[in-house]
């Protein structure tokens, strides 16, 4: 691509922020427009109603049939509305257009709030409800002492070290997602114990068990930090 565009960036900007915002007769002619100007090192393309329908859509129209002509007529002005395209001219030859990337949309790309190092040692993400499910993805949705699929739905977070003084340490080096059940097991009982029991009941395998160990370690020394982005709740 062109001016130096990161692809992968681009292509998780429209994914996560532009995709949504589009119905999927417009993300399918974006997709196709990106397709043939911005991942081919150009801006702007011409191109007709009949070779975007030819190219794209199948399945998707009445019937099985592609959209109409007409239909994406309709959807490149949307796409232009919505700042996707910016139409420069129409001819017989086609409509020749510039394709815009999600960053270069005003409104479009909502960077996530840069904490520091330092701050992230410090915040609560036990009661902070925008911070809960930023540990779900660090664990990437299994329970981190027994590696069972957990979701939003039914995971709680569990605290490594069970409270020692007067203040629980709610940071991302002692709270883990996890299932209810290890959560309600595990209580009071050392991490490395509570991995011997698991490993002892078959519930993870020799090789599981080392890891989870190392995990641990891992957890402790801060290299288990969770990235920050817009979050629900859940029970803990």
């Amino acid at each position: 691509m062109s001016d130096s565009v990161d692809l992968r960036k681009v292509v998780e900007q429209v994914q996560d922020f532009l995709a949504p915002r589009l119905d999927c007769y417009e993300q399918m002619i974006y997709h196709y427009l990106f397709r043939h100007t911005r991942l081919e090192g150009r801006r702007q393309i011409t191109v007709g109603t009949r070779t975007i329908q030819a190219r794209t859509g199948a399945g998707m129209g009445k019937k099985g049939s592609p959209p109409s002509q007409r239909v994406i007529s309709d959807k490149l002005r949307t796409l232009e509305r919505k700042g996707c395209i910016r139409i420069v001219e129409r001819s017989a030859q086609g409509t020749a257009l510039v394709v815009l990337l999600p960053h270069e949309i005003p409104g479009v790309v909502v960077e996530a709030p840069q904490v520091s190092k330092e701050d992230m040692e410090t915040l609560d993400f036990f009661n902070d409800p925008d911070r809960r499910l930023a540990l779900l993805r660090r664990e990437g949705g299994h329970c981190f002492w027994c590696l069972r699929g957990i979701t939003e739905a039914n995971y709680s977070l569990d605290h490594v070290n069970p409270r020692s003084g007067p203040v629980e340490d709610h940071t991302y080096r002692n709270l883990v997602a996890c299932c209810w059940e290890c959560n309600s097991r595990k209580q009071a009982t050392p991490a490395e114990e509570f991995l011997r029991r698991l490993y002892r009941e078959g519930l993870l395998s020799a090789d599981d068990h080392q890891k989870r160990v190392e995990a641990i370690e891992a957890l402790r020394s801060g290299r288990l930090v969770p990235v920050l982005e817009d979050a629900g709740g859940a029970s803990g």
